[in-house]
């Protein structure tokens, strides 16, 4: 395995104390998010066989908010805001490569700490309602892609965040958490489909399809199971 830093949570406060920073540079200079173990051991364990699967390699990275949140800021870093930019995950991993890839979901691991439970519940609801807004588009909206509802549901609650990593929020002055989710997916240049989410919680209106469909996703996930 490669030589990683093990993020105890918390630890991200002391990259934001300079209280003077630009929010434009703060949303792009956030720290590292952190990426379960699992998904860091699993994605190496892939990355050594004798032929790489991209589609499995993409489900391991989906599967982890903080794993796709490091490539999609990897991939920002490197294209900007190109319009001709890799916007699919897959596109990224291939255009990045893999052992890029690598190294930057390798920078920040969940541990033991005091939000550990915290992480791991945001983690999992975040992963559950995605796979609930995939199933929602596949099976009832034939005009969405499921792989895009997948994308929303993960990164739904974005603006919670840097309240569940302990990050400080002082040097920006979003006045609730979908205020900052926008902010972020915009300065982390993130699909389409996350930032037309956020703007119709800004806008909310008949047509707001994705709001739609991760409601239904929360409805479903409260349905109990037998």
């Amino acid at each position: 395995m490669l030589n990683k830093r093990v993020f105890e949570i918390g630890a991200g406060r002391s990259a934001l104390s300079d209280g003077k920073l630009y929010e434009r540079d703060f949303f792009h200079d956030l720290p590292d998010v952190p990426v379960l173990p699992e998904t860091l051991l699993s994605v190496e364990l892939k990355l050594h066989e004798p032929q790489v699967n991209l589609t499995e390699l993409t489900g391991l990275v989906l599967g982890d908010l903080g794993a796709a949140l490091q490539i999609y800021r990897m991939a920002q870093r490197e294209y900007g805001s190109l319009e001709d930019r890799p916007t699919r995950i897959e596109d990224c991993i291939s255009d990045l490569g893999l052992w890029i890839c690598l190294d930057v979901i390798s920078r920040q691991t969940v541990t033991r700490g005091s939000r550990q439970n915290a992480v791991l519940e945001y983690w999992a609801h975040a992963r559950g309602i995605a796979d609930y807004c995939s199933l929602v588009a596949e099976e009832a909206s034939p005009e969405t892609n499921p792989r895009d509802a997948y994308l929303v549901g993960l990164f739904h609650e974005l603006g919670l965040l840097p309240d569940v990593l302990g990050w400080s929020r002082s040097v920006y002055s979003a006045a609730d958490s979908s205020v900052a989710g926008m902010r972020m997916a915009i300065a982390w240049s993130l699909p389409r489909c996350v930032r037309e989410y956020f703007c119709e919680i800004q806008l909310p209106g008949p047509m707001n399809r994705w709001l739609a469909i991760v409601e239904t996703a929360h409805h479903l996930a409260c349905m109990p199971t037998h």
